[in-house]
This record gives structure tokens, C-alpha cells and sequence, in this order.
């Protein structure tokens, strides 16, 4: 049976996503507009060029700040794995013949 706290951050994700993905999608409805203005009305081809260059240089700047805060993230998480355990309950203070009971 699956959790609500399972459910809860599946769905978080997935209209994360969603959401990235739909204003992914309208930063580059410009570009159409300006794509279909050069063979309507005759406005220069370069208008287009460079908002796709734009529009290109923008999600590489997005997905550098992502591996970035993953960098970061990964960083804290190694640092906190390196902590030596201090709770004198903890499992992993057990030795696995001791039968659950500490041994001095």
C-alpha cells in the first residue's frame, strides 16, 4: 500500500515539472510569433535567430543553476553522512551477534 507522504511528493514533482515544462514552452512562443512575422509580414530573420540564441543561452543558465544546487546539495548530504553517530541506542552501535543488546 502506498503512503500519503509517498503520494504527496510524487505529485509535488509531477506539477513541478508540469509547471516547468508549460513556462518552458510559453518562453518560446515568441519565437514562433517572430518566426511567423518573417514570412507574413517580412520582418528580418535575425529577430528570430537571436531570440532562439536567447532563448537557448537562458536554459543553459537554468540547467548550470540545477547542477549547481545538486553540487551543493550533495556536498551537505556527504557532509552529514561523515558525522560520526553519537546515540548510544542506535542499531548501528550493535554488534549483529550481540542479539540486540549492547555489549561494553
Amino acid at each position: 500500500m502506498v503512503s500519503r507522504g509517498m503520494i504527496g511528493s510524487v505529485c509535488k514533482g509531477f506539477f513541478f515539472f508540469l509547471f516547468f515544462r508549460i513556462g518552458y514552452l510559453l518562453l518560446s512562443l515568441p519565437a514562433w510569433a517572430l518566426l511567423i512575422l518573417h514570412f507574413t509580414v517580412g520582418i528580418s530573420i535575425w529577430w528570430f535567430a537571436g531570440y532562439i540564441i536567447l532563448w537557448f543561452v537562458v536554459a543553459l543558465l537554468r540547467y548550470l543553476l540545477i547542477v549547481f544546487a545538486r553540487q551543493c546539495v550533495k556536498d551537505e548530504k556527504e557532509t552529514l553522512a561523515r558525522q560520526e553517530n553519537k546515540n548510544p541506542y542506535s542499531h548501528k552501535n550493535t554488534p549483529p551477534d550481540a542479539g540486540g543488546q549492547k555489549t561494553v
